[in-house]
Formats: structure tokens, C-alpha cells, sequence
């Protein structure tokens, strides 16, 4: 048994199934179609009612859990049904279906019937076809017919006009011939070769395919990829002839059984693969040819040619398996010519011929879209000489979701194809068509199909000066004085009795040119004309006196029926008897119909009407009616006791539950319904004081507490309709509470859940229950976890297990044969690992910048085993995550952002989010040091008395950095680590940086073959202690860099801004002594442009003179320069003060 479970729409989540019985689980396999799509097939081992519970997310999916009935399926009313197919397919004897154009023969049960059976068969365009019944021999009736069309057909038997079948009998006809089969070619051993069949066309049925091979079943797997197309896949496990047979409703589709042969590469050269079939033009493709690994590349020529017989290049490329793979452009449709030598010889097969097409070439005739008629054939044009040969493919879609049947038939010349179909039903209907699986230009293509329209009249016959002028009238407009309904009763007809006159009077005043006129048809069917007398200028009256008893009959004109539901239009059946209509129809689904009734083209009175339909096979008892009934489908119950049903009736249709009770005294009292949920009500037997409840929005509850003894009978009704399994026997009787009114009571924690790994118990009490012992069983999907059960004192006992897979599994308790009420129960299973006790911390949770290293550090020692996953999403790109476990139970995870902005950052612990998660982070870009501009006298030579050593940084647009101002040249390093040591001894030297703006220092030692070890304490206060620990005696090099630059000389930087938000930083340092300066300014460790600057400060002008005129002069003379206090601000405005704030040489790093 198979059926589907569409999750698509409801989200991220997890589904679970479990199938079980009153004593078991029963396996099942579920299969995913696509992202939220499942089949699930399970087999029944036992004619007994089987339940699927469904939950998502842990949550009981609406209906769950489902009741299924396994029957044993030997009865049914219909016999047999053969036809006149080969013998072979007349042994079976249960065919669902019909088969077209051929002679069919069904056999029914005919006992208590004469030999006058009729039977009508009905198409499904309410066509009657030629139908023969007789009765045999054996008491059955035989009928044959012959139907024409695709389609559920209805078969109606009638015996002296008395129908022989209770409703009538619907058969669904079907064309094999009709069954397309795409893809199917010769095999090779061990790999999946697959073929597709479509089957839309065919009408309904069940498809079947085997493979045989030396008589021993191939193992196939069809999948259905849409509706009515289906994917067949097999691997061939030896190079032996296969035998392909394909049946459809048990009928061989044309062509088939079919022999494919399998080869073995590593015994033959085999060439595969759609560059030897079907390509298409302007698109490369390409084949495999199989070598066994016994031939080189070198022994293949590959020649394609054009249809043209010229040449194309080809290209052929070695794979790691041995083969080759060889690709080619086809550059127009036709047959092309594929030669495949090995040592000049072709091999099997060759030359193959594959065919290219076009699908863009493909032109169709422009479809008039206006004035389509139901019913009435639709016609258009296909040509296709340009587009080479390919598979032709047209669906129609109806509204109604289905596809119709078409006819493609030849063009008269020969150029064309001509497609054909007729919609059946008004609305929006689709087109599509596909030329070797690629849609052709227009297509799809959609229409609407209307009713039909009225003739229409024209031309100069009609004008004012021809003698023909029709006279327009309204019948809307004459109307009864006073209405029809002071005239006609609440049947719509007109009583009267013998001599009695009856008048009604008319307005024409509004109707137009017309007269009115009335006449009488009588019992005999004879007519004759009524008197009509005027009244008044536009109005009439019209008397009438019967003479005889009877009733008007023979109204001119034919019903029409349309009876449409919430999504489907049901087909009706009409049936004339003497003066009456009789008519019927088959309801396909729930709700509230609308049956026009139209008489020559009119609604009569009243209609549309508006029947509910339910379904009673729907309205479900929640838990099922094993759960409710005792072995002999009985409520056995103690005075006293209550008894509760719950039905849940979301599917049932529109339609009220209500319940009624007869005592023993053959009295009946209504029972209230509780309503429990939105469909589901519950109701409850209590004698003087029943309800019935509704538990949820379609639940619903019944309760049962008899105060008496004796028997009483529950009928309940669903839209005043007797629901299937009512009334209910129930027997109520005096003394102690038996089993069959066993109470148990079941405690303890685990009930409710437990976690993988640890043990978990509890408390079955069955002191109330009377005689018998627990079984208890707790399945799941994926393993079933054994319960220790050890009793602890009289009918008490204690249940021990241990879960080792997470997951929802059913607790089920079975007490003296009988299900503990409230079972089968959902307990949890959690994982062992508990994400809440992971702590997360560091920088990398908040913030950090492109082209840095992020990271935060995860410890998850406190939270058990289980699989840490880390995810970051920034707005359009994914951040590269990396974790790094440090083996003891703590991790570091590295971020790499492709992007600035917000990225939200997942971090999840055995599935499951640790505190804090998700994390949000801001990731600003990546530093760009070329964006920084540097302005100011502070970068310009001067003289000291004067010298104004203020400059600007202008960050703006350079991203995320950090800014530092230093001067290697001004490190001051001491002691008598710098000239010489020993090893065994302590050496160390002293490093000031103070004077030397912010930096990194770095030191170095190498001696002649070894590395000494050095180590740089940092003093806090800018200064630094070098321990050197040389490996070796001898000479040793030691280098101290600062910002990357050698040691040597002293300023100080100091920097400021005005707020936080500033992306200006104003500098200054302090020159003490005239010399050269050299000032490095780096944004993020890259310089900035211009750096370093190289700043002169002299003691007089006229040595600063003196050295501009060397330094810049030229052949022409000195170049003029801006006098030193000409750059005094920004574009932005701001001054170049003096009354800015002090800093530490610490606060000279902007962080930005």
C-alpha cells in the first residue's frame, strides 16, 4: 500500500511516520519525490486495522493518527471482467478497467433476477453506447460492450425496469496503444539505465513493468516524475538478451514484450550516448565509447558528417575509466552520419546515424483565441519541415486539471501536422507542446472555452428601408401582476378544484412590440387557446375553468443540468419517464454544490440549489472504532462508569454531529455535543446528564455514565445522516468493575520523554484493572527501544528502558488483552548532548573587518557529546567558517567574511542552538590605505623656533584600520646585552619606545649555525626588557626592527579627534632638535600615500633657504613654494589649533 505526504508548504522541520497495529509496528519505506514530497509504501502482514501517525515538529499533523482497514478482498459485486485479448489476459479475472476499441465483457451477480435485464452504458461525454446483457446458466449477468473513447464509463442494470445494482457501477476505459515510451536502448552490465513512460494520454490505470532475464526477475524501480510520467530505471547484471514487458491496467502497451541486448565493455568496444541519436542544432554533444581497456586512443577515428556530407569537427577526450568521450556541434537539422573505426574497421553498430533538430523552427498557425465553443472542435497547424525529426509532444489541460485527449493527423500536402481536440467544459484550458522535450516558440498557449453564444443575424436585410423589421421584445419585462408566487404554490404548480376559476392578470407595458397569447394543454395532451381579455392600455388577464380533474403538463422545452462543486464539475445522468425527468449524479468531493436547473435555457424557480454533501466514511472516530467496541462490537460498561467518544469530522464536509440514546425502556433522548477542537467533538453517555462536546475546532466528544443497568442503543448522526458502525449496543451492568471496565493507571516521568543514553522509567498501576499483566512495547521509525517490565507489588509494576536513538516513538500498554486508554502514547526521545550548557565568547560574536582574522572560542566540556555546526550569512554572500578542536573539548572558530555588513552567525550544538545563538555580527570593509590622505605643515620642512608640527589624516573611505605615526630612528636601546655575552648567563637589554610613536618591535639573535631564543617583557609603560638566550658560543647578529624599520633617535606623536564617529585625526608631535625626521604613517600596517615623509628642521630661515634653493633649484632657477602657513585647513573646515587635548603615546593608534 502506498500513499503520498506533502510537506512542501509547511516550512523547516522534521516529519516522522510511524505504522502500527494493536500489537505491533509495521515496517515502512518512505521515498522523497522532491524538496517536501514523500511516498510511503508499506505492506500489511494482517487482516487487521492499521494506524499511520504522522507528527511534524513533534506535532500531530491534522487527522493523524489515520485508520487504515485491511480487508480481505474476495467479494465484490462484480464477478469478472474479461475481453477478447489474447488468452493469456483473460485468466485475470480482477482487471480495474476497460480497454477502447475492442469487445468487453463484465459479469455481475444476477441471482433473484429474470431474463429481462437491460443495461445502458454511458461514455464520458454522456454518449449511450450499445450494450448487450444477457443472463447464464450460473445466475449471472453477462455484459458486453464496445467502448470508443477514454474515460470513466457508467454501466446501469435494470430488471423488469428495476435497477439490479444498488448506485450505479463506474469502470474506468483505457488505451494501451496510447502509452509513450521515451529513452529505451540496448544496456550495458553494472550501469543504471533508465527510460521514461508516459502514460496522460492512456487514460487511468496502473502500470507494471518486468524484466526478465534467462527467466529470473530483473529488479526495477519506477518512479512517478508528474502526473502520468514515470521514470523506470534498472541495472543489468550480465550480457544477456533482457525482456522488456509493459502493461498497463494488465493490457501489453503496442510494441512490447521487447528484447534489448546487454553487452560487456570489457569484452566488446561498445559506443553509447545521445551524440549517436538525437541532438540538437547549434548545441554540442557528445557519446562514450566503451574501449574494455584492451584499445588506446590512438586506435579510434571518429568521422561525423553533416547531412550535406561534409565534415565536422570532433573532438575526443580520455576519461580516468579508460574510455572515450566524444563531443561534437552539430551546425543543422538533419541525419547526420557518426562513424566510429578501431584500426580502420567500424565497430558493432557503426555507422550510426543521429538525427538534429530545432525546436525554435517549429512554427504554429495563430490559434483564434476568441470564440471558442464548448463542445465544438478547436483546429490548428504545426509545421515543422525545418526543425529536423524529433519526439512531438502536445498536452491540453482542461480546467478541471485534466488532459485531453488530441488527434495529430497529416496535412493533405504533406507539410503539416494538424492537431485536434474539443474542450469539454467552459473555462481557462492550456497548450503545451514540446518538440523533442524543449518547449517550441508560443508555447504554452492559453484559451478560454465559453458556452455557446446565440446566432447572430446581418446584413442590409435588416435595415429600415427592407420590408424585413424584426419587433425586440423583453419577457423579462411582462411581467404578473402581484408575482408568481400569489399565483403558483410552494410546488411551483397551480391548484384548483373542478369549476373553480383561476385568473392571472399581465403587464406588457415594458415588454415591447409584442401580443400577449396563452394555451392549454390538457390531460389528453390535446391543445386548446385561452381567452385573453385587456384590461387596461398594457394590461391583460387570462381566466381559466377546468372542467375535469388532471394537471397541465408538456411543457415545450428539455431540462439541462449543471451541477458544480467547490472544484469539480460532477457529471449528470437524465432519465425521461412519461412527463417526469428523472436525474442523478455521482458527487467526486465534499461541500456545498450548486445544481442549476434550466429549462430552455433558463434557471426555473428557486435554482441554483445548494445540496451539502458529506462524506460519512470521513467522519471518524479518533483513535478508531477498535479502540471504542469490544470484540463483539459492544460497549460493555459498569453502572456508573463513564464512556467518551471523540470524532474528528474535518473531512466529512458540511454537516452537524448530533447523537441520540434509546434506553432500554425504548425511549430516545437527544445527546449535546461538546466540541473539542475545530472538528473534532466529543460525546459523553451519562443518563440525565449526557453531552456530547466539542474538544477542538472539528472535534468533537461523546460521554457515556449510565446509572442504570440494562442495554441502550446510540445513534449519531452527521448532517441528519446515520454515520456507518450506529447504533452502538451498549450492555451496562451491576457489581465489581471486570476487565472489560478496566482502569489503569500509568506514572512516572518517563511517559513524557527521556534522553539517548540514559535510563528512563515508569509506573504501571493496574489495582483497578482487574485480572491481567502488562505488555508494553515503545516503537519508532527508525528502531524499536525493548521495555524491562519487573513487578514491585500486586498489580503494580515498574518499566525500564534505555532510548539509543533520538526521536518520537509510540508508547503502547496493553493490559489483560485490552489497550490501556490514552495509548499508544508519543514519547520524545532527546539527544544526549545538551546545546544550552555551550558557552561562546570572544570578539569574533560581534564584529570584525574584512581581510582580518575573526574568532570566537566555544566550549562545550559542560554539554556532552554531540556535533557542533557553525554557519555565517552576511546579506548576498556566505562567510567561510572553519572550526579548529583543540582536543579538549573546547573549539576555535576562524570566520572569513566575503563581504561587509550585517552577517548572522549559527552556531548549534547537537541540532540544536546554544545560548545566544544566532549571533549577530557587523563586519565593516576591508582596509584600503591608499583612500588616507595626510595634509599639513607637519609634513613640510621648517625652522625650529617656528615650526608648527600639526597634520591631518583623512581616513574617510579607506574602511576599517587602524592609524599609526611612528619613527623607528627615535627607539633608544641600552645595556650590556647590545655588545656581548655568554652562554649560561643572563643576557638582556632595555628598549624605550616612548619617543617614538606607536609601532611593532621585533627582535632577532642568529649565530653562526643556531637561533638564540629572545624574549621581549613588556614594561606597560612604553619601554621593554630583551632576554637573550643564545644555543651557541661565538659571533651573534642581532637586529631590533620597530614599525619594520631598524632601530636608532626623539618625538612624540600625539593624536585627536573629535568624536568617536570622526573619521579625522588630527597629529602633532614635538621636534626637540633641528636634524632630519622621518615620519611613517600607515593605515591597517600598509603605508599611506606619500609615506614615509621626510621632514628638515633647521635652526634659521636662512639655512631652511638655503636648502630649498639646493634642493629644488633647476637649470631655470628656483621653483617658488607656498609660504609654510598657507595650508591652514581642510576642504571640511577644520583649523589647524592649537588647543587640542594631550595623549599618552599609547592613544596615538586610531582604531577605526
Amino acid at each position: 500500500m502506498t500513499f503520498q505526504v506533502d510537506a512542501s508548504q509547511a516550512g523547516e522541520g522534521t516529519l516522522e511516520l510511524v505504522v502500527t497495529t494493536r500489537k505491533s509496528s509495521v515496517r515502512a519505506e518512505v521515498l522523497m519525490k522532491s524538496r517536501g514530497l514523500y511516498n510511503v509504501t508499506f505492506v500489511p502482514q494482517e487482516i487487521v486495522s492499521h494506524y499511520i501517525n504522522i507528527t511534524f515538529n513533534e506535532e500531530d499533523v491534522p487527522g493523524s493518527p489515520y485508520k487504515i482497514e485491511v480487508l480481505d478482498d474476495t467479494n465484490d459485486t462484480m464477478l469478472s471482467n474479461t475481453n477478447n485479448k489474447p488468452s493469456e489476459e483473460k485468466s485475470d479475472k480482477r482487471m480495474s478497467g476497460g480497454l477502447v476499441g475492442v469487445l468487453n465483457t463484465l459479469e455481475f451477480d444476477g441471482t433473484n433476477c429474470d431474463d429481462k435485464i437491460e443495461a445502458i452504458v454511458t461514455g464520458p461525454h454522456q454518449t449511450v453506447l450499445e450494450a448487450n446483457a444477457v443472463k447464464t446458466s450460473d445466475n449471472k449477468i453477462r455484459l458486453e460492450y464496445n467502448p470508443k473513447e477514454i474515460g470513466m464509463h457508467k454501466i446501469e442494470i435494470f430488471n423488469d425496469s428495476k435497477p439490479v445494482l444498488k448506485k450505479p457501477f463506474f469502470i474506468g476505459v483505457c488505451d494501451p496503444n496510447k502509452v509513450i515510451i521515451n529513452d529505451l536502448q540496448d544496456g550495458v552490465i553494472g550501469r543504471e539505465h533508465q527510460f521514461r513512460i508516459d502514460t496522460s494520454r492512456a487514460g487511468r490505470g496502473v502500470l507494471s513493468v518486468s524484466i526478465l532475464c534467462d527467466d529470473k526477475e530483473v529488479s526495477v524501480n519506477i518512479k512517478e516524475l508528474s502526473s502520468g510520467v514515470f521514470l523506470v530505471s534498472y541495472v543489468p547484471r550480465i550480457d544477456l538478451s533482457h525482456k522488456i514487458d509493459i502493461k498497463y491496467n494488465g493490457f501489453s502497451v503496442s510494441g512490447f514484450p521487447q528484447i534489448i541486448a546487454i553487452r560487456d565493455p570489457s569484452q566488446s568496444i561498445i559506443v553509447h550516448g545521445n551524440g549517436i541519436k538525437r541532438s540538437i542544432a547549434g548545441e554540442s554533444t557528445t557519446f562514450i565509447i566503451e574501449t574494455g581497456g584492451f584499445a588506446s586512443a590512438k586506435d579510434f577515428d571518429i568521422i561525423v558528417t553533416d547531412p550535406n556530407g561534409s565534415p565536422l569537427p570532433v573532438k575526443c577526450y580520455q576519461q580516468k575509466n579508460g574510455s572515450l568521450l566524444v563531443e561534437w556541434t552539430p551546425s543543422q537539422t538533419g541525419h547526420h552520419k557518426v562513424d566510429v573505426l578501431h584500426l580502420d574497421k567500424p565497430v558493432f553498430g557503426s555507422p550510426f546515424k543521429c538525427d538534429s533538430f530545432d525546436a525554435s523552427k517549429v512554427k504554429l498557425e495563430k490559434i483564434k483565441l476568441n470564440n471558442l465553443i464548448v463542445n465544438k472542435k478547436v483546429v490548428f497547424s504545426l509545421m515543422r519541415q525545418e526543425a529536423g525529426y524529433a519526439e512531438l509532444d502536445v498536452t491540453v489541460t482542461s480546467p478541471l486539471g485534466r488532459h485531453l485527449p488530441i488527434e495529430v493527423k497529416s496535412m493533405p500536402d504533406g507539410e503539416g501536422e494538424l492537431i485536434e481536440f474539443v474542450p469539454t467544459v467552459a473555462g481557462k484550458y492550456k497548450i503545451a507542446i514540446t518538440y523533442g522535450g524543449i518547449e517550441v516558440p508560443n508555447s504554452p498557449i492559453t484559451f478560454i472555452a465559453q458556452e455557446g453564444l446565440s446566432p447572430k443575424v446581418e446584413g442590409n436585410g435588416l435595415q429600415s428601408e427592407s420590408p424585413f423589421h424584426p419587433r425586440i421584445v423583453n419577457l423579462q419585462k411582462v411581467r404578473v401582476i402581484g408575482g408568481w408566487d400569489n399565483v403558483l404554490d410552494k410546488d411551483n404548480q397551480i391548484s384548483l378544484c373542478v369549476g373553480e376559476e383561476k385568473r392571472i392578470s399581465f403587464d406588457i407595458s415594458e415588454g415591447g412590440p409584442g401580443k400577449l397569447s396563452a394555451k392549454l394543454k390538457n390531460s389528453n395532451s390535446s391543445f386548446e387557446e385561452l381567452a385573453v381579455e385587456q384590461t387596461a392600455g398594457h394590461k391583460f388577464r387570462i381566466c381559466f375553468r377546468p372542467k375535469t380533474e388532471g394537471y397541465a403538463t408538456g411543457i415545450y422545452g428539455v431540462p439541462e443540468i449543471r451541477v458544480d462543486g467547490p472544484d469539480s464539475e460532477a457529471a449528470c445522468n437524465i432519465e425521461k419517464e412519461d412527463e417526469l425527468y428523472h436525474v442523478t449524479y455521482v458527487p467526486l468531493e465534499i461541500g456545498v454544490f450548486d445544481v442549476r436547473v434550466l429549462w430552455n435555457g433558463r434557471d426555473i424557480p428557486e435554482s441554483p440549489f445548494h445540496p451539502r454533501i458529506v462524506n460519512l466514511q470521513k467522519v471518524r472516530v479518533i483513535g478508531g472504532w477498535d479502540n471504542v467496541l469490544d470484540k463483539d462490537n459492544q460497549i460493555s460498561l459498569c453502572v456508573g462508569e463513564e464512556k467518551r467518544i471523540s470524532f474528528d469530522i474535518s473531512e466529512g464536509g458540511p454537516g452537524k454531529l448530533s447523537a441520540k440514546l434509546k434506553n432500554s425502556n425504548s425511549s430516545f433522548e437527544e445527546l449535546a455535543v461538546e466540541q473539542t477542537a475545530g472538528h473534532k467533538f466529543r460525546i459523553c453517555f451519562r443518563p440525565k446528564t449526557e453531552a456530547v462536546e466539542q474538544t477542538a475546532g472539528h472535534k468533537f466528544r461523546i460521554c457515556f455514565r449510565p446509572k442504570t443497568e440494562g442495554e441502550y442503543q446510540i445513534f449519531i448522526y452527521f448532517s441528519d445522516l446515520l454515520l456507518p458502525q450506529t447504533p452502538i449496543q451498549a450492555i451496562v451492568s451491576e457489581g465489581s468493575q471486570t476487565s472489560e471496565c478496566a482502569t489503569v493507571v500509568l506514572r512516572g516521568h518517563g511517559l513524557a520523554g527521556a534522553r539517548v543514553g540514559e535510563e528512563s522509567e515508569f509506573t504501571i498501576d493496574g489495582t483497578d484493572a482487574g485480572n491481567g499483566q502488562p505488555e508494553v512495547t515503545l516503537t519508532g521509525v527508525k528502531a524499536d527501544i525493548p521495555v524491562k517490565v519487573t513487578q514491585i507489588s500486586a498489580k503494580v509494576f515498574k518499566a525500564v528502558y534505555m532510548p539509543s536513538i533520538q526521536g518520537t516513538y509510540l508508547l503502547n500498554v496493553i493490559w489483560g488483552q485490552k489497550q490501556v486508554k490514552g495509548c499508544p502514547l508519543k514519547v520524545s526521545i532527546l539527544p544526549s548532548c545538551d546545546a544550552k550548557r555551550v558557552i561562546c565568547s570572544g570578539d569574533g560574536l560581534k564584529n570584525g573587518s574584512i581581510g582580518k582574522e575573526i574568532k570566537a572560542f566555544i566550549d562545550t566540556r559542560r554539554a556532552g557529546p554531540g556535533e557542533l555546526t557553525a554557519h555565517c550569512v552576511g546579506a548576498h554572500k556566505i562567510a567561510y567558517c572553519e572550526l579548529y578542536d583543540q582536543m579538549d573539548g573546547t573549539f576555535t572558530l576562524f570566520i572569513k567574511p566575503q563581504e561587509g555588513g550585517k552577517h548572522v552567525l549559527t552556531i548549534k550544538y547537537g541540532g540544536e542552538h546554544v545560548s545566544g545563538s544566532p549571533f549577530t555580527l557587523r563586519i565593516a570593509g576591508a582596509p584600503d590605505a591608499s583612500k588616507v590622505r595626510v595634509i599639513g605643515p607637519g609634513i613640510e620642512h621648517g625652522v625650529l623656533p617656528l615650526y608648527q608640527s600639526r597634520f591631518i589624516c583623512d581616513t574617510r573611505g579607506a574602511g576599517a584600520g587602524q592609524l599609526t605615526v611612528c619613527d623607528a630612528k627615535r627607539v633608544i636601546c641600552s645595556g650590556d646585552g647590545l655588545k656581548n655575552g655568554s652562554i649560561g648567563k643572563e643576557i638582556k637589554a632595555f628598549i624605550d619606545t616612548r619617543r617614538a610613536g606607536p609601532g611593532e618591535l621585533t627582535a632577532h639573535c642568529v649565530g653562526a649555525h643556531k637561533i638564540a631564543y629572545c624574549e621581549l617583557y613588556d614594561q606597560m609603560d612604553g619601554t621593554f626588557t630583551l632576554f637573550i638566550k643564545p644555543q651557541e658560543g661565538g659571533k651573534h647578529v642581532l637586529t631590533i626592527k620597530y614599525g619594520g624599520e631598524h632601530v636608532s633617535g626623539a618625538f612624540r606623536v600625539e593624536m585627536q579627534r573629535e568624536s568617536q564617529k570622526d573619521r579625522t585625526i588630527l597629529c602633532k608631535y614635538d621636534p626637540t632638535e633641528p636634524g632630519d625626521y622621518r615620519i611613517e604613517v600607515k593605515w591597517s600596517g600598509e603605508h599611506v600615500p606619500g609615506s614615509p615623509f621626510v621632514v628638515m628642521i633647521f635652526d634659521t630661515q636662512e639655512e631652511l633657504s638655503r636648502y630649498l634653493v639646493g634642493h629644488y633649484g633647476t637649470s631655470s632657477g628656483a621653483s617658488a613654494l607656498p609660504p609654510l602657513n598657507a595650508i591652514e585647513c581642510l576642504n571640511n573646515g577644520i583649523s589647524y589649533g592649537t588647543s587640542f587635548g594631550r595623549m599618552s603615546w599609547r592613544g596615538s593608534t586610531a582604531e577605526l
